[in-house]
């Protein structure tokens, strides 16, 4: 299964680290096989940062990372909320395409 990431726009904006960091940084999502779409940021979909883990055995995970304090969360319903908001953000993403070129706009 490939992993995709939705990137916030003014992520994009953000300078963390040197330029240099920044420029390897995005030269690594666009070289990698990962998917990465760009989330609008005008987007009315709101989400802090989650990672959706599926398994073999059919029994998926959220991952919610905090700043002092991690969350995994295995109730379906629970689940179920989270791939909701990645269905959402899949409906505002910028296509493959166009958020490819807004990365490479950066280096």
């Amino acid at each position: 299964m490939e992993a995709v990431f939705y990137l916030d726009e003014n992520v994009l904006k953000r300078t963390v680290g040197s330029s240099q960091v920044m420029r390897d940084q995005i030269t690594h999502l666009l070289s990698d096989k990962a998917i990465i779409r760009i989330v609008p940021s005008d987007s009315t979909v709101v989400s802090e940062g989650f990672t959706i883990l599926d398994n073999a055995q059919g029994r998926p995970v959220v991952h919610v990372e905090m700043l002092v304090a991690n969350l995994f969360l295995e109730n379906s319903d629970q689940v179920a909320v989270y791939r909701q908001v990645v269905a959402d953000l899949d409906g505002v993403a910028w296509d493959l395409e166009t958020s490819r070129k807004l990365l490479s706009a950066r280096l």
